[in-house]
């Protein structure tokens, strides 16, 4: 799970894990950028999350990944499209602790989908995405 602030950038690191293949250059490295407005609780306003194609390789290299996106948001948005395809919401800002845990379940269990926590660390949008090829890059945009 990557953890995404306002308007960050970094590269995401993989190699093995088992050998010291890295140090003859067999590693990929994803880069992962974010683009933020100042406010992100303004209607209409939009975040997008760009991860790229993954540069590199290694020895036992996934051909696809499953991603898992943690944004800080101080608002609910009213929709999370992954290469312009809508993502399922599941929502938790209503019914008892019953209902919301069942929700949260599914969210847990469902390949893709979006589940806005507003009372986590402030607020906190959980984003799944299922499996993406590494060798593609692919645009997650939030819409307020």
């Amino acid at each position: 799970s990557s953890d995404l602030f306002g308007t960050s950038r970094y590269d995401l690191y993989e190699d093995d894990g088992v050998t010291q293949g890295y140090r003859k250059g067999e590693f990929a490295r994803t880069l992962i950028e974010m683009e933020a407005p100042a406010a992100l609780d303004v209607p209409g306003a939009s975040v997008s999350v760009k991860v790229g194609a993954a540069r590199g390789q290694y020895a036992g290299m996934p051909a696809t990944r499953a991603w898992a996106l943690d944004v800080h948001s101080p608002a609910k948005p009213a929709k999370v499209t992954v290469a312009g395809r809508a993502l399922p919401v599941f929502d938790i800002s209503t019914g008892d602790r019953a209902t919301r845990d069942k929700v949260r379940a599914s969210f847990n269990a469902a390949a893709e989908g979006w589940l806005y926590d507003p009372a986590d660390r402030r607020g906190v949008l959980h984003i799944k995405i299922a499996p993406q090829k590494l060798s593609a890059a692919f645009t997650v945009l939030i819409t307020q």
